[in-house]
């Protein structure tokens, strides 16, 4: 995280040439407003937040969010995958990261062994692989 630098664009380029890419600059804002003011009318000045809103990577809060500061970052991951053999640790290890990042764990197994239970009968329990687009 950067306080105070870079202030102009060829700051950043020099920045972010020779350390990191700056995902986005984000701004508080006054309770309420969604926007940022740009002072002046030349949008060609040379500031970084003309750049930066140009390319889209100026942000706005009006207030902390951790998640609202993580999507702004492009720290959000929509989906995480947890696979092994059995016995190696996949549900003790996803129950800790859901722990984390307050999640939902989608269990495929599970899911599968309930809709075996609604496809067969306790004469005739169903045998197999359940389809997966039925999963």
């Amino acid at each position: 995280m950067l306080n105070g630098f870079p202030d102009l664009i060829s700051e950043a380029a020099i920045f972010e040439k020779n350390c990191s890419t700056i995902s986005a600059i984000i701004y508080a804002t006054a309770k309420g407003q969604s926007t940022v003011e740009v002072k002046g009318d030349d949008l060609s000045h040379k500031n970084i937040d003309t750049f930066f809103a140009k390319e889209f990577r100026l942000k706005t809060m009006n207030e902390w969010d951790a998640n609202t500061f993580e999507s702004h970052l492009g720290n959000q991951v929509s989906w995480g995958m947890f696979t092994g053999r059995s016995l190696s640790g996949k549900k003790t290890a996803s129950a800790i990261l859901n722990t984390l990042i307050k999640g939902k764990i989608v269990n495929m197994t599970e899911i599968a062994n309930e809709l075996k239970k609604k496809l067969g009968t306790e004469e005739e329990p169903f045998e197999g692989e359940v389809p997966l687009d039925k999963v």
